[in-house]
């Protein structure tokens, strides 16, 4: 087992713990978990879609958060167009999700 591999299951036994125990309150509840996940230029568009599928197959109610409904500019240079503002989102999410940026965003 290299490094890769080790963090790897590292990193997943958690996310796969989360994800059942969010599927059995799902399945007790019928509520499904609110998901906002605040976009800004220069986020890392991996870094957003990679969960973004995931709770897509949780099947959560999914929020692109911004300041405005302006497209955002990930590092990539493809626009996002947020779902909500922070004006008109819910008031409460079950999780709330920033995507990474780039390391030009930090040092500015």
């Amino acid at each position: 087992m290299n490094r890769r591999e080790f963090n790897a299951g590292m990193l997943a036994a958690p996310l796969l713990e989360f994800l059942a125990s969010t599927a059995r309150a799902q399945s007790s509840s019928g509520a499904r978990p609110k998901v906002g996940m605040l976009i800004h230029n220069d986020m890392i568009l991996l870094d957003l879609v990679g969960p973004l599928t995931v709770f897509n197959i949780m099947q959560a109610e999914l929020y692109l958060v911004s300041r405005t409904m302006q497209p955002v500019i990930p590092d990539v240079q493809v626009p996002i167009t947020p779902s909500v503002t922070f004006d008109n989102s819910p008031k409460a999410f079950d999780v709330l999700f920033v995507p990474g940026a780039s390391k030009a965003r930090w040092t500015q």
